[in-house]
Protein backbone atom coordinates (compact mmCIF):
# COMPACT_ATOMS: atom_id res chain seq x y z
CA UNK A 1 0.00 0.00 0.00
CA UNK A 2 1.37 3.31 -0.77
CA UNK A 3 1.95 6.47 1.61
CA UNK A 4 3.57 7.62 4.69
CA UNK A 5 5.33 6.15 7.91
CA UNK A 6 2.72 4.54 10.73
CA UNK A 7 2.09 7.29 13.13
CA UNK A 8 2.55 7.27 16.70
CA UNK A 9 -1.25 7.48 17.66
CA UNK A 10 -1.70 3.80 16.13
CA UNK A 11 -2.82 1.10 18.10
CA UNK A 12 0.18 -1.36 19.50
CA UNK A 13 0.62 -3.88 16.79
CA UNK A 14 0.67 -6.42 19.81
CA UNK A 15 -1.85 -5.75 21.77
CA UNK A 16 -3.90 -8.21 23.32
CA UNK A 17 -7.06 -7.50 21.56
CA UNK A 18 -5.39 -7.38 18.07
CA UNK A 19 -3.07 -10.96 18.38
CA UNK A 20 -6.60 -12.39 19.61
CA UNK A 21 -8.41 -10.95 16.46
CA UNK A 22 -5.61 -11.77 13.82
CA UNK A 23 -5.79 -15.29 14.96
CA UNK A 24 -9.75 -15.79 15.26
CA UNK A 25 -10.37 -14.77 11.82
CA UNK A 26 -8.46 -17.59 10.08
CA UNK A 27 -9.98 -20.30 12.61
CA UNK A 28 -13.28 -18.83 11.68
CA UNK A 29 -12.69 -18.93 8.06
CA UNK A 30 -11.71 -22.52 8.53
CA UNK A 31 -14.79 -23.47 10.26
CA UNK A 32 -17.04 -22.03 8.28
CA UNK A 33 -15.95 -23.53 5.41
CA UNK A 34 -15.79 -26.84 6.98
CA UNK A 35 -19.10 -26.59 7.99
CA UNK A 36 -20.47 -25.39 4.55
CA UNK A 37 -18.28 -28.84 2.81
CA UNK A 38 -20.08 -31.20 5.47
CA UNK A 39 -23.64 -29.97 5.18
CA UNK A 40 -23.11 -30.19 1.76
CA UNK A 41 -21.38 -33.77 1.71
CA UNK A 42 -24.16 -34.61 4.35
CA UNK A 43 -27.11 -33.84 1.82
CA UNK A 44 -26.30 -35.57 -0.98
CA UNK A 45 -25.53 -39.01 1.17
CA UNK A 46 -27.83 -38.84 3.13
CA UNK A 47 -30.82 -36.58 2.83
CA UNK A 48 -30.70 -37.18 -1.13
CA UNK A 49 -31.59 -40.89 -0.84
CA UNK A 50 -34.02 -40.53 1.16
CA UNK A 51 -36.07 -37.95 -0.56
CA UNK A 52 -35.64 -39.94 -3.73
CA UNK A 53 -37.58 -42.78 -2.26
CA UNK A 54 -39.87 -41.03 -0.11
CA UNK A 55 -41.02 -37.88 -2.15
CA UNK A 56 -39.86 -38.41 -5.75
CA UNK A 57 -36.88 -37.62 -8.06
CA UNK A 58 -38.70 -34.33 -9.60
CA UNK A 59 -38.77 -32.68 -6.32
CA UNK A 60 -35.47 -34.27 -4.74
CA UNK A 61 -33.42 -33.62 -8.23
CA UNK A 62 -35.10 -30.09 -8.28
CA UNK A 63 -33.31 -29.45 -4.33
CA UNK A 64 -29.80 -31.01 -5.37
CA UNK A 65 -29.34 -28.30 -8.17
CA UNK A 66 -30.63 -25.11 -6.01
CA UNK A 67 -28.42 -26.68 -3.55
CA UNK A 68 -25.63 -26.96 -5.64
CA UNK A 69 -26.62 -23.60 -6.95
CA UNK A 70 -26.69 -21.95 -3.06
CA UNK A 71 -23.34 -23.68 -2.27
CA UNK A 72 -21.83 -22.32 -5.29
CA UNK A 73 -22.70 -18.62 -4.34
CA UNK A 74 -21.88 -19.06 -0.49
CA UNK A 75 -18.15 -20.26 -1.73
CA UNK A 76 -18.37 -17.57 -4.71
CA UNK A 77 -19.37 -14.68 -2.35
CA UNK A 78 -17.49 -15.93 0.70
CA UNK A 79 -13.92 -16.20 -1.32
CA UNK A 80 -14.55 -12.67 -2.84
CA UNK A 81 -15.37 -11.19 0.55
CA UNK A 82 -12.37 -12.23 1.99
CA UNK A 83 -9.86 -11.71 -1.20
CA UNK A 84 -11.11 -8.66 -2.98
CA UNK A 85 -10.91 -6.92 0.60
CA UNK A 86 -12.81 -3.50 1.66
CA UNK A 87 -10.80 -1.56 -0.43
CA UNK A 88 -7.92 0.80 1.46
CA UNK A 89 -7.22 4.31 0.96
CA UNK A 90 -4.11 5.56 0.11
CA UNK A 91 -2.15 8.79 -0.35
CA UNK A 92 -4.30 11.57 -2.72
CA UNK A 93 -3.58 15.13 -2.86
CA UNK A 94 -6.22 17.70 -1.32
CA UNK A 95 -7.47 14.95 0.87
CA UNK A 96 -6.90 15.54 4.02
CA UNK A 97 -4.96 12.52 6.29
CA UNK A 98 -5.51 10.20 9.01
CA UNK A 99 -3.58 10.75 12.03
CA UNK A 100 -3.18 7.21 13.17
CA UNK A 101 -2.30 6.09 9.50
CA UNK A 102 -1.25 9.09 8.20
CA UNK A 103 -2.87 8.21 4.54
CA UNK A 104 -5.46 10.13 3.03
CA UNK A 105 -8.88 9.69 4.63
CA UNK A 106 -11.70 10.35 2.32
CA UNK A 107 -15.37 10.67 2.76
CA UNK A 108 -17.38 8.35 4.75
CA UNK A 109 -13.75 5.98 5.11
CA UNK A 110 -12.45 5.46 8.37
CA UNK A 111 -9.76 3.44 10.53
CA UNK A 112 -9.79 0.28 11.41
CA UNK A 113 -7.31 -0.51 14.25
CA UNK A 114 -7.23 -4.11 13.99
CA UNK A 115 -6.34 -3.75 10.07
CA UNK A 116 -4.67 -0.65 10.92
CA UNK A 117 -5.56 0.84 7.42
CA UNK A 118 -8.39 3.49 6.71
CA UNK A 119 -10.99 1.37 4.96
CA UNK A 120 -12.94 3.11 1.76
CA UNK A 121 -16.60 3.25 2.50
CA UNK A 122 -15.96 1.02 5.95
CA UNK A 123 -18.98 -0.72 7.51
CA UNK A 124 -17.61 -3.08 10.03
CA UNK A 125 -14.72 -5.45 10.72
CA UNK A 126 -15.94 -8.92 10.86
CA UNK A 127 -13.87 -11.93 12.20
CA UNK A 128 -15.76 -14.42 9.96
CA UNK A 129 -13.77 -12.51 6.72
CA UNK A 130 -10.62 -11.45 8.94
CA UNK A 131 -11.09 -7.99 7.29
CA UNK A 132 -13.41 -5.71 7.15
CA UNK A 133 -16.22 -4.77 4.92
CA UNK A 134 -16.06 -2.09 2.72
CA UNK A 135 -16.60 -0.45 -0.48
CA UNK A 136 -15.17 -3.29 -2.93
CA UNK A 137 -16.54 -6.70 -0.92
CA UNK A 138 -19.79 -5.28 0.94
CA UNK A 139 -22.12 -6.63 -2.12
CA UNK A 140 -20.11 -9.80 -1.93
CA UNK A 141 -20.70 -9.49 2.01
CA UNK A 142 -24.73 -9.28 1.28
CA UNK A 143 -25.14 -11.47 -0.76
CA UNK A 144 -22.99 -14.53 0.86
CA UNK A 145 -25.32 -13.50 3.79
CA UNK A 146 -27.96 -14.17 0.95
CA UNK A 147 -27.25 -17.18 -0.07
CA UNK A 148 -26.07 -19.19 3.36
CA UNK A 149 -29.40 -18.28 5.17
CA UNK A 150 -30.92 -19.47 2.26
CA UNK A 151 -29.12 -22.70 2.26
CA UNK A 152 -29.70 -23.57 5.55
CA UNK A 153 -33.57 -22.97 5.03
CA UNK A 154 -33.56 -25.39 2.21
CA UNK A 155 -31.26 -27.95 4.14
CA UNK A 156 -33.57 -27.57 7.37
CA UNK A 157 -37.04 -27.52 5.96
CA UNK A 158 -35.98 -30.58 3.80
CA UNK A 159 -34.78 -32.39 7.00
CA UNK A 160 -37.71 -32.01 9.16
CA UNK A 161 -39.65 -34.25 6.50
CA UNK A 162 -37.44 -36.77 8.00
CA UNK A 163 -37.35 -35.54 11.55
CA UNK A 164 -36.99 -39.21 12.92
CA UNK A 165 -34.97 -40.66 10.51
CA UNK A 166 -32.16 -37.89 10.60
CA UNK A 167 -32.29 -37.92 14.65
CA UNK A 168 -30.23 -41.39 14.48
CA UNK A 169 -27.18 -39.86 12.65
CA UNK A 170 -25.22 -37.88 14.81
CA UNK A 171 -23.04 -35.94 12.26
CA UNK A 172 -26.17 -35.24 10.41
CA UNK A 173 -27.95 -33.74 13.06
CA UNK A 174 -25.10 -31.73 14.48
CA UNK A 175 -25.28 -30.35 10.43
CA UNK A 176 -29.51 -30.00 11.77
CA UNK A 177 -29.03 -28.14 14.23
CA UNK A 178 -26.09 -25.99 13.38
CA UNK A 179 -27.53 -24.91 10.34
CA UNK A 180 -31.36 -24.41 12.23
CA UNK A 181 -29.33 -22.03 14.40
CA UNK A 182 -27.27 -20.11 11.44
CA UNK A 183 -30.41 -19.32 9.66
CA UNK A 184 -31.99 -17.59 12.85
CA UNK A 185 -28.85 -15.80 13.30
CA UNK A 186 -28.86 -14.48 9.79
CA UNK A 187 -32.38 -13.98 9.39
CA UNK A 188 -31.93 -10.46 11.68
CA UNK A 189 -28.23 -9.72 10.32
CA UNK A 190 -29.09 -10.33 6.32
CA UNK A 191 -32.14 -8.40 7.02
CA UNK A 192 -29.81 -5.49 8.56
CA UNK A 193 -27.35 -5.30 5.84
CA UNK A 194 -30.42 -5.38 3.17
CA UNK A 195 -31.91 -2.17 5.25
CA UNK A 196 -28.33 -0.65 4.74
CA UNK A 197 -28.01 -1.23 1.22
CA UNK A 198 -31.71 0.13 0.94
CA UNK A 199 -31.21 3.24 2.98
CA UNK A 200 -27.89 3.76 1.04
CA UNK A 201 -25.64 3.92 4.38
CA UNK A 202 -23.35 1.83 6.24
CA UNK A 203 -23.79 0.65 10.44
CA UNK A 204 -20.83 3.54 11.24
CA UNK A 205 -23.03 6.15 9.26
CA UNK A 206 -26.51 4.92 10.61
CA UNK A 207 -25.58 5.48 14.46
CA UNK A 208 -24.06 8.66 13.66
CA UNK A 209 -25.79 11.47 13.79
CA UNK A 210 -23.17 13.93 12.04
CA UNK A 211 -24.56 12.32 8.43
CA UNK A 212 -26.70 13.17 6.56
CA UNK A 213 -29.61 10.77 5.65
CA UNK A 214 -28.85 8.74 2.21
CA UNK A 215 -31.29 9.68 -0.39
CA UNK A 216 -33.89 7.09 -1.05
CA UNK A 217 -32.90 6.08 -4.76
CA UNK A 218 -33.33 2.65 -3.91
CA UNK A 219 -31.72 1.74 -7.74
CA UNK A 220 -29.17 4.40 -6.91
CA UNK A 221 -27.85 2.63 -3.67
CA UNK A 222 -27.97 -0.69 -4.97
CA UNK A 223 -25.43 0.60 -8.03
CA UNK A 224 -23.12 1.65 -5.51
CA UNK A 225 -23.56 -1.47 -3.64
CA UNK A 226 -23.45 -4.08 -6.49
CA UNK A 227 -22.61 -1.86 -9.44
CA UNK A 228 -26.27 -1.99 -11.12
CA UNK A 229 -29.26 -1.11 -10.21
CA UNK A 230 -31.08 -4.44 -11.06
CA UNK A 231 -31.70 -6.52 -8.31
CA UNK A 232 -32.03 -9.74 -10.32
CA UNK A 233 -28.71 -8.93 -11.64
CA UNK A 234 -27.26 -7.87 -8.42
CA UNK A 235 -28.25 -11.66 -7.27
CA UNK A 236 -25.61 -13.05 -10.06
CA UNK A 237 -22.10 -14.43 -9.20
CA UNK A 238 -20.25 -11.50 -11.01
CA UNK A 239 -17.49 -9.13 -10.94
CA UNK A 240 -18.21 -5.35 -12.11
CA UNK A 241 -17.08 -2.13 -11.55
CA UNK A 242 -18.33 0.06 -9.25
CA UNK A 243 -19.56 3.59 -10.09
CA UNK A 244 -17.83 5.14 -7.08
CA UNK A 245 -14.15 4.47 -6.39
CA UNK A 246 -14.51 5.79 -2.47
CA UNK A 247 -12.44 9.02 -3.10
CA UNK A 248 -15.37 10.89 -4.25
CA UNK A 249 -19.37 11.29 -3.87
CA UNK A 250 -21.63 13.30 -5.23
CA UNK A 251 -22.60 15.93 -3.57
CA UNK A 252 -25.92 15.20 -2.37
CA UNK A 253 -23.69 12.15 -0.43
CA UNK A 254 -21.81 14.76 1.73
CA UNK A 255 -21.79 15.11 5.31
CA UNK A 256 -23.70 17.93 6.80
Amino acid sequence: MLGGSRSNNEPNLFSPYKIAMNILGPILILCLLGLVILSTYEFYTVLLPYMLIQIGEAWAYFQSILIAWTVSNILFNYLMSIFIGPGFTYNFPGIDKCQKCELSKPLRAHHCSICSKCVLKMDHHCPWINTCVGLKNHRYFVLFLTYTWFGCVCFVGNSAVFYEEIIQIPLYWFCFLMLGSVSLALLGFGSWHWFLVYRGLTTIELFDSQICARPRDVGRNLEIVFGTRNLLVALLPRCSKLPCDGFFWAENYSEI
